[in-house]
């Protein structure tokens, strides 16, 4: 296995308060949280039948797509589809609006880059009905029946895209580690915005972190960075979120802004509702812990088959021990194409 990281500080707010004391943990948190058990008309793309048929690796399904062309490092299969729900779940909880935070009010067009399981497009377009909603991904993971103003499409976001209108709104979320050049796609992202179009972007930052002056001991955290050491060396590195806004701000887009919030992982935190939070994230993780690593650590660290397994059993345990306060930063960043901008 790779060695373990070398200890470093705790990182620290602008105002100089250690981040492991905003969030304030319960005193009565129980031994162990039991709560939670665990084709677009517009564009050119056809799919082939390599596409709808998976790669079966040790016992998980993944993308049809070439994997050296387009290296996804997660499966597809109903395993992962009920770990990007309970995603959802998760995310809809984190920030103070369910679906986006940007200051718009009304939608036409609406692009899901990365729709996943489609979950989030199939809420926008309940929630807005005069909207029309399109779906992207590189896997055919979408339901079948879905409102009338939502639809989906099979393709590589990594490819030049080919859809023959614009939109208004482009959405993004937890797409970091599966885009190799982010800079590219923000391009196209600009590209196919109509002029005061906006897009937004959610992702978690890597490693964890928690609040004992020992986490980094930890097999949580030491997963955490194992995951951000094979990320980088697949090219596709996922340390990106706390920089999207200048990301932004490079591509060409006008009022950026963004926002942080922390994620607890299990159910020590104080607050009710970081509290369930904290057993959704939990769960997420506890999970699938194996089918987020093994791909990555395979392919990337080069570990074995055991190596996985067994590890993955101490990060479990980590994850069900209450002394562990572990915890994520979710990132939400923000930005509008200028109303002058060319269409």
């Amino acid at each position: 296995m790779a060695s373990s990281p070398t200890h470093a500080e705790n990182p620290s707010d602008p105002n100089g308060t250690p981040e492991r004391e905003m969030l304030e943990i319960d005193p009565n948190t129980p031994g162990a949280d039991s709560a939670i058990q665990t084709g677009d008309a517009d564009s050119t793309f056809s799919i082939t039948s390599d596409v709808l048929r998976p790669q079966i690796e040790n016992g998980r399904a993944y993308h049809g797509f070439q994997k050296e062309a387009t290296w996804y490092p997660l499966p597809n299969d109903d395993t992962e589809m009920k770990r990007l729900d309970l995603m959802h779940h998760l995310w809809r909880s984190t920030f103070p609006k369910p679906l986006f935070l940007n200051p718009e009010k009304t939608f036409g067009r609406v692009l899901d880059i990365g729709t996943g399981t489609g979950i989030w497009a199939i809420d926008f377009a309940d929630a807005y009905p005069e909207s029309e909603v399109i779906g992207v991904d590189i896997s055919p993971m979408q339901p079948e029946f879905v409102p009338p103003n939502v639809r989906f499409e099979i393709d590589n976001l990594d490819d030049p895209w080919t859809f023959s209108r614009k939109f208004d709104f482009i959405f993004c979320r937890s797409m970091i580690g599966s885009i190799k050049d982010w800079d590219g796609l923000l391009g196209q992202v600009f590209q196919f915005l109509n002029p005061g179009g906006w897009f937004e972007y959610w992702d978690h930052s890597y490693p964890l972190k928690g609040n004992e002056e020992d986490f980094e001991k930890t097999s949580i955290f030491q997963w955490s960075k194992y995951i951000l050491d094979a990320a980088a060396s697949s090219g596709q590195p996922i340390d990106g979120a706390p920089q999207f806004q200048g990301r932004l701000k490079r591509a060409g887009f006008i009022n950026v802004d963004g926002r942080k919030e922390f994620v607890p992982i299990g159910g020590w935190a104080k607050d009710s509702k970081l509290k369930e939070i904290g057993r959704v994230a939990a769960a997420m993780f506890t999970d699938n812990i194996e089918g987020i690593s093994r791909r990555l650590f395979v392919d990337g660290l080069r570990w074995t088959e055991d190596d996985v397994t067994v590890f993955s059993a101490a990060v479990r345990r980590d994850m069900k021990d209450p002394s562990i306060h572990a915890y994520s930063e979710a990132y939400a960043a923000w930005g509008q194409k200028p109303p002058d901008a060319g269409s």
